[in-house]
């Protein structure tokens, strides 16, 4: 009998800037984008590495049940 294990399933939250608006005196407005996925957790180790290295994008991570 085969027995699999379930990897653990995990949602990315992926957030960047889309665009900044210079406001003057009001200063500056920024417009964030955001993206999310769900898959496993192994899917996204190399995604990570890369997402580090990117300015203005930031990501987490949260376990789904």
């Amino acid at each position: 009998e085969r027995k699999y294990i379930m990897e653990k399933e995990v949602k990315l939250v992926i957030t960047w800037v889309d665009k900044q608006f210079n406001l003057g005196w009001f200063g500056t407005l920024t417009r964030y984008g955001t993206a999310e996925y769900i898959g496993p957790a192994s899917a996204f180790e190399d995604m990570k590495s890369k997402l580090n290295v990117m300015e203005g994008v930031s990501y987490d991570f949260e376990e789904v049940t």
